[in-house]
C-alpha cells in the first residue's frame, strides 16, 4: 500500500447544508481501490469484531463518496502486545490479519449514522451558545 497515513476528505450533502467529513487511513491504494488499518493491542481481534468496527465502515463511507466506489479491498492488521518487565509496551511477534468487507448498505448506513451525529453535535453546541 503506497500511501501510509493517507489523508482523505469527503462531503455528506445534507437537506441542512454541506457536512465535510475527514479520515486518516493507515495505509492507503487507490489502484486497486483499497485499505487496511492497523491496530495493537493485548486482547485480540477476532473476526466477529472486525465486522462490527465502526472505524472500517467510516472509511469505506470516506472512500465511496470521494471516489464514488466502493473499496475493492480491505483489511484490519493487528499485532499483539504486551507490558515487560520494566514496563514499556512491546510487540509479542504475534499477529493476525482480517478481511473487512463492506456493503452499499453499510456505508449508507455509515452516511445517515454521521449525519445524525454531526446534527446531534451542533444542536448541543447552539444550546452551549444559548446559554452563555
Amino acid at each position: 500500500y503506497p500511501k501510509v497515513e493517507h489523508k482523505i476528505y469527503a462531503d455528506i450533502k445534507t437537506p441542512h447544508g454541506v457536512l465535510k467529513v475527514h479520515g486518516r487511513i493507515d495505509q492507503f491504494k487507490p489502484k486497486p481501490l483499497g485499505f487496511r488499518e492497523r491496530k495493537t493491542g493485548t486482547v485480540a481481534w477476532t473476526q466477529a469484531k472486525v465486522n462490527r468496527h465502526g472505524q472500517i465502515d467510516f472509511y469505506y463511507m470516506l472512500i465511496y463518496l470521494s471516489a464514488g466506489k466502493l473499496p475493492e479491498s480491505a483489511s484490519l492488521d493487528w499485532a499483539q502486545t504486551r507490558v515487560n518487565e520494566g514496563g514499556d509496551i512491546e510487540l509479542t511477534g504475534e499477529h493476525q490479519s482480517f478481511i473487512a468487507t463492506r456493503t452499499m448498505t453499510d456505508t449508507l448506513r455509515m452516511i445517515n449514522r454521521t449525519t445524525k451525529a454531526a446534527l446531534e453535535i451542533a444542536a448541543a453546541y447552539e444550546a452551549k451558545l444559548m446559554a452563555v
